[in-house]
């Protein structure tokens, strides 16, 4: 999620000082009550490899958000059901917004704008 609520367990003003961020995945260890690790992301960007502590006898796993994300949003029912040819609900960067339309009609998802509007 690109806006809502801050739910990361991490405290915000430690995050915060990294700048801006569109995705943010936190990692807290149970026998690290008071240390969090966490990953930031722009929209951009790939989504992180992150770490996924087992237990204390085994060393961490590996998790790939990015493949997770793009091997449930190809095998689900999304592609369906979203409209590209609509703005996001939350809006992106002017920057960003251009960057999207750019893939979404590259995917031929999106027709270019002299096309929608009828020009």
């Amino acid at each position: 999620m690109r806006k809502g609520e801050y739910t990361i367990a991490a405290p915000r003003y430690k995050v915060e000082e990294f700048g801006p961020w569109d995705y943010a995945v936190c990692l807290h260890r149970g026998d690290r009550p008071n240390i969090f690790e966490f990953w930031l992301t722009g929209v951009r960007e790939r989504l992180p490899r992150v770490p996924v502590p087992l237990t204390s006898d085994y060393p961490d796993g590996s998790l790939d958000l990015q493949s997770v994300f793009d091997s449930t949003y190809d095998s689900g029912i999304y592609p369906r059901f979203l409209d590209y040819t609509e703005e996001p609900a939350i809006p992106l960067s002017a920057d960003d917004a251009e960057w999207a339309n750019a893939l979404l009609i590259k995917a031929d998802l999106r027709k270019p704008h002299a096309e929608r509007d009828g020009v």
